[in-house]
């Protein structure tokens, strides 16, 4: 499973109930590299901002893969005035800046059982 909440300069992994009995690999799209490791596996990306669906485009090349999200995805283009899309927050200040704390915590309740699910 590949998390994809936060921010590369500040990734938020949230303490999941479950994770002790999930079998598979538990990843932060920060850490994530590429495709290759994920090489013929079931693969659920979690997450709807640009990173989780840019992930998620790439894995099915190697893997089945499977977008989970709460809302319809809203996608952006990567490029912004000519500029990533990365460049902004980074630029601004905003990239750093601890949003998750303030803004209202995603339920959690159903994770436990997809990471039961996933693990058969």
């Amino acid at each position: 499973m590949v998390a994809a909440s936060g921010s590369f300069g500040n990734p938020y992994r949230p303490a999941l109930p479950g994770p002790e009995s999930f079998t598979g690999h538990l990843l932060h799209v920060a850490d994530y590299r590429g495709p290759e490791a994920f090489a013929g596996q079931r693969v659920v990306v979690v997450g709807a901002g640009n990173s989780a669906v840019q992930v998620a485009a790439e894995l099915p090349r190697t893997s089945r893969t499977t977008l989970a999200t709460r809302a319809p995805v809203r996608f952006a283009r990567q490029l912004l005035w000519g500029r990533d899309l990365y460049f902004w927050p980074t630029r601004t200040g905003l990239g750093a800046a601890a949003l998750g704390r303030v803004l209202r915590t995603p339920p959690l309740s159903a994770l436990p059982s997809l990471l039961r699910r996933m693990s058969t």
